[in-house]
């Protein structure tokens, strides 16, 4: 039932049962003590309309009765919201399930469901739903999991809205920034680029001028089949990965800076460009090493760790990963799982665990490539 359906049922329920209580005994208005006797009213004149006489009062017990009906009516009505409320929830149990006989099914089933159910919150970022939608296409999960069933981009604040747009080539096919008229000063991404004359609306082209390095990095690998990037930026890429120091405490910045680094070159790879440049050559040995040391140093089942671990597999390079610590790792991807079917950011380092999408959709992701190594590859970008 929508919230509208359950809204109306709202108020037709709270509509019986003050209907109910006008019907009790004792509740009618009572006269205004203003009114006069009934003996000392004027008698009515020949010009007046006779009255017509009024009705008799309704007899208690068929007032009681009809009470009784209209109670039991709203009560019905409560319990259907009640059950929809609960259907609503229960809608989200996956029911393709094709890691079904993976010995991690019921952890994939709960984190299936959290990420449903907690869309909307602040632990929950609409970024995390685009990797869902990946892993529901790649490994044919319900449809309900994709980004369009599960976010309103309408609902975003403005910023959202402008980085869900810049960013919708990983949910919507053959999406282009050019689709929608965003202008300059809708982004802080473009704070400090003043744009000339004729340029009223971000573009493709503009993607070059982005203020902040890492956004800059990984929109324009997104988009490097329609604006091409240059040599100059491919070897500051690599620069920045090779020399970004990942060791340090758990979930640290310059981790997810290697990381996010390392995602742009697999969609540089992915969308053809990283072909025609020299300064990536022979690097993605190099690239899943990085990867690799990640999980080594975060040594446990944190976000930063997840992150890397799913990475490996996206790029198809879990070879440069022990095979005995690949076939371990998943057992404790599982048993770090929370009782609401999360994963901690944090992977329990921290005495208050913290619950987020965004660690959860990445644990998902290593269990599902466990649970369907078959799955065929393809595309993130649309």
């Amino acid at each position: 039932m929508n919230a509208t359906k359950i809204m109306k049922t709202v108020v037709l329920s709270v509509s019986l049962i003050l209907l109910a209580g006008s019907l009790s005994p004792g509740c009618s208005s009572p006269k205004s003590a203003s009114e006069p006797p009934a003996a000392a009213k004027e008698p009515a004149t020949a010009v007046e309309a006779p009255q017509t006489a009024a009705p008799a009062p309704e007899a208690p017990a068929e007032a009681l009765a009809e009470k009784e009906e209209q109670e039991k009516a709203a009560a019905t009505q409560e319990e259907e919201i009640q059950d929809d409320v609960v259907a609503d929830t229960q809608d989200y149990t996956p029911q393709l399930r094709p890691y079904a006989e993976s010995p991690y099914a019921a952890n994939i089933d709960a984190g299936l469901v959290y990420m449903a159910e907690h869309k909307g919150e602040l632990s929950c970022n609409w970024m995390d739903y685009f990797v869902l939608d990946y892993l529901q296409r790649k490994f044919g999960l319900d449809e309900w999991f994709s980004a369009k069933e599960l976010l309103d981009a309408e609902a975003l604040s403005k910023e959202d809205s402008v980085n869900y747009h810049l960013h919708a080539r990983l949910v919507v096919p053959g999406h282009r920034i050019e689709s929608k008229e965003v202008p300059f000063e809708d982004s802080f991404l473009f704070a400090d680029y003043a744009p000339g004359e004729e340029e009223a609306f971000i573009t493709t082209a503009s993607l070059k001028h982005v203020g902040v390095p890492l956004s800059r990095f990984m929109l324009r690998a997104m988009y490097c089949d329609v604006e091409p990037v240059d040599s100059a930026y491919a070897a500051e890429l690599v620069r920045l990965v090779m020399e970004t120091d990942v060791e340090g405490d758990p979930n640290n910045f310059e981790g997810y800076l290697a990381t996010h680094l390392i995602l742009s070159y697999q969609w540089l790879k992915e969308l053809g460009c990283a072909e025609a440049l020299d300064e990536l050559a022979n690097m993605e040995e190099n690239l899943a090493e990085v990867l690799y040391k990640i999980i080594r140093v975060q040594n446990g089942i944190t976000d930063l760790a997840l992150e890397a671990g799913a990475l490996l597999h996206y790029m198809g390079r879990l070879d440069v990963v022990p095979e005995e610590l690949v076939e371990g790792s998943y057992g404790s991807i599982a048993q770090a799982q929370m009782d609401n079917g999360a994963w901690d950011r944090n992977g329990g380092t921290r005495p208050t665990p913290s619950p987020q999408c965004h660690t959860t959709v990445f644990a998902l992701w290593n269990l599902l490539e466990n649970a369907l190594p078959d799955a065929p590859d393809i595309s993130w970008l649309r």
